[in-house]
């Protein structure tokens, strides 16, 4: 049985720290642990001139394989994306291959937008998103809840809150 985690959260949220350390903590324990980051995957492919969607579509179709790739290989999957709508999460997760043999961990930071923001602007270059942007994205966030994920087909859903501590990002 393989384990997809599925992180959300506005940017700044600390997603990806907290993807890395539990990928780190779960390789310690001898398990075969991938994980991949969307916007790692968009940075490879689009150049410091592009349009940051420029090429939504293929770095979309690279995450998919990716993460079906790594199914099949591993014994835990991490995904970093924001997914901060039902929509979004279910664009993902409705390409998984055989999602009966997948446990789904959904792990949703609530980090207080205000963090958001000042964890944000610690960010160079392209990785530095504009407020106006994570206030928007706030705004949108949908709560991620385990009915939400019952028609996918999946072995077992989990979905963990959890809340920002000062001092952990």
């Amino acid at each position: 049985m393989n384990y997809l985690i599925m992180f959300c959260g506005v940017p700044g949220s600390g997603k990806s720290t907290e993807a890395r350390r539990m990928a780190g903590s779960l390789a310690a324990r001898n398990l075969a642990v991938e994980y991949i980051s969307r916007d790692e995957l968009r940075f490879s492919m689009i150049s410091d001139e592009s349009e940051y969607f420029s090429k939504e579509k293929e770095v979309f179709n690279k995450f998919v394989e990716k993460m079906n790739n790594s199914l099949n290989k591993n014994d835990c999957t991490i995904i970093d994306a924001t997914h901060i709508s039902k929509a979004s999460r279910a664009k993902i997760l409705q390409r998984v291959e055989n999602p009966d043999n997948v446990r789904l961990l959904v792990l949703y930071l609530t980090t207080p937008i205000d963090v958001c923001m000042r964890q944000n602007d610690l960010r160079t270059g392209r990785e530095r998103i504009p407020h106006e942007v994570i206030e928007k994205m706030a705004k949108q966030l949908e709560d991620p809840t385990e009915k939400e994920f019952t028609g996918f087909g999946f072995d077992s859903v989990e979905v963990w809150e959890k809340p920002w501590k000062e001092g952990e990002t």
